[in-house]
């Protein structure tokens, strides 16, 4: 009995090294997805890019208010997540705000549990994005492209 446990305490020891390596490996990977669409937010939004050009922006997202979830008999059980979020964005060096997006979105989750495997699904039933402040120089109809935009990298 002894020796299964020590043998066990290795394997840990080992995977824990593994996945170290492993979530290395993923954020690679998760910068080569971002990497290859080569999009800059001064492309995406032009009046900033006019106003504040070389600027690096940073993003604060928060919760517009609580969200709430609805479990729905379809697809053996789903859980309906609705969220509403708030994105304003700042100029890095200044810390001068440029503006606010409005974040709306509707997301199916769908959990299966089978032996020792979780498996989720999730689909993002709706995604619109608002230009709270007008001050992001889009039009509904480019911000309602970015959004669809950002629904297909997302499934990915």
């Amino acid at each position: 009995m002894a020796k299964l446990r020590r043998r066990r305490k290795r394997s840990v020891v080992n995977s824990d090294n593994d996945n170290s390596d492993n979530n290395q490996e993923s954020n690679d990977n998760d910068g080569d997805i971002f990497g290859d669409l080569g999009v800059c937010l001064g492309d995406i939004m032009p009046a900033i890019r006019e106003k504040y050009p070389r600027k690096l922006i940073y993003v604060k997202i928060y919760s517009k208010r609580a969200p709430f979830v609805i479990l729905l008999a379809k697809d053996n059980g789903t859980a309906r997540v609705n969220l509403e979020l708030e994105a304003a964005l700042y100029i890095n060096d200044s810390g001068e705000k440029v503006g606010t997006m409005l974040i709306s979105s509707v997301i199916d989750g769908n959990i299966q549990l089978s032996a020792n495997r979780v498996n989720v699904l999730i689909k993002i039933q709706s995604l619109k994005l608002i230009d709270k402040e007008e001050t992001l120089g889009l039009p509904p109809d480019a911000l309602d492209n970015l959004a669809n935009l950002s629904k297909d990298i997302i499934a990915q």
